[in-house]
C-alpha cells in the first residue's frame, strides 16, 4: 500500500494536459510556474490579467492586472510574472489551490491552469 502511494504521489508531480486545462499537482511549499500557454508568445506581458478561482459559487480574485501583482491580493508577496507572461506562486499552500485564467481582459480568457496541492 506504501508503495502505491509513493507512486502516486511521484505520477501527481508531472503536469498533464486536458483540452484547453492544464492540470498541475504540486506539493505545499513548492514553488510554481503556471503558464499561459497562448500568450507567452507575445512579447510583451503590459496587458496579462491573471485570476484566481477556489470556489465556482464565488467571485474571482483579481491577482494580475496589466501585467503586474495587484498588491490588494492575499498572495501578494509571493507572486511575481515573469517574462513569458507565467504566474510564479512561491511557497504555495493549500489556500493556492484552484484555477487560474490568464487573459487579455477580466471578462475573457485564453488558458485555464487547475493547480491542486498536495498535503
Amino acid at each position: 500500500m506504501l508503495g502505491l502511494v509513493l507512486v502516486l504521489i511521484v505520477v501527481l508531480q508531472f503536469e498533464g494536459t486536458s483540452g484547453v486545462v492544464l492540470h498541475l499537482y504540486h506539493r505545499a511549499g513548492d514553488d510554481v510556474v503556471l503558464p499561459c500557454r497562448l500568450l507567452s508568445s507575445y512579447l510583451w506581458c503590459s496587458s496579462i490579467y491573471w485570476m484566481y478561482i477556489r470556489d465556482p459559487s464565488r467571485r474571482f480574485s483579481l491577482e494580475v492586472k496589466d501585467g503586474k501583482v495587484v498588491q490588494s491580493s492575499p498572495r501578494a508577496a509571493r507572486l511575481n510574472v515573469d517574462r513569458n507572461c507565467y504566474l510564479i506562486i512561491k511557497n504555495i499552500t493549500a489556500e493556492d489551490a484552484g484555477g487560474y485564467y490568464c487573459g487579455f481582459s477580466i471578462i475573457t480568457y485564453d488558458d485555464i491552469v487547475l493547480l491542486g496541492v498536495l498535503t
